[in-house]
C-alpha cells in the first residue's frame, strides 16, 4: 500500500525505485538475450583501460568490472517530465507496479490537485488496466 498526500511531491527517482531497476537491468543483461553482448561489453572496456594504463609508467591494472558498476556509473534516471499531474500519477504507479509488484494506492484530496474531467479520465484508465 502506498498513501499519497501531496501527488506534486511524487518521485519517480527515489534511491528505492532506482536500485530496483538497476538490479531489473542487471538482471536482464544475464539473461539469454544478453548475456554475450553484456559479457563483450565488459571485456571491452576492460581492454581498453588496460590499453589506456599502457601510457603511463606505474603499472596500472584493471580489477574485474562488474555489469552493476557500469549501471550504476551512468547515473540512470527514470524520465519524469510530463505536462500533466496526472500522466505522471499514472506513469508512477505503473513504474512501481513494474519494479515493485502490485500495490495499492491511496490518494488524499487528488481532486484538488487535478479537475473533474482529467480525474475521470484517470479513474477511467486505472480501472481499464487493471482489468486487464
Amino acid at each position: 500500500m502506498e498513501l499519497i498526500t501531496d501527488p506534486l511531491s511524487i518521485e519517480m527517482n527515489n534511491r528505492v525505485i532506482l536500485k530496483k531497476v538497476i538490479a531489473a537491468m542487471e538482471k536482464c543483461g544475464q539473461d539469454a538475450v544478453y548475456y554475450e553482448r553484456t559479457q563483450k561489453l565488459l571485456a571491452e572496456i576492460e581492454t581498453y583501460i588496460n590499453d589506456l594504463s599502457l601510457n603511463f609508467d606505474a603499472e596500472i591494472e584493471c580489477h574485474d568490472i562488474s555489469f552493476q558498476q557500469i549501471l550504476k556509473a551512468t547515473e540512470l534516471t527514470v524520465a519524469d517530465e510530463y505536462s500533466r499531474l496526472v500522466d505522471k500519477i499514472y506513469a508512477y504507479m505503473e513504474l512501481i507496479r513494474e519494479f515493485e509488484g502490485d500495490k495499492l494506492f491511496i490518494f488524499v484530496n487528488l481532486s484538488s490537485y487535478i479537475g473533474n474531467e482529467q480525474l475521470q479520465e484517470f479513474v477511467n484508465t486505472v480501472i481499464c488496466v487493471s482489468f486487464k
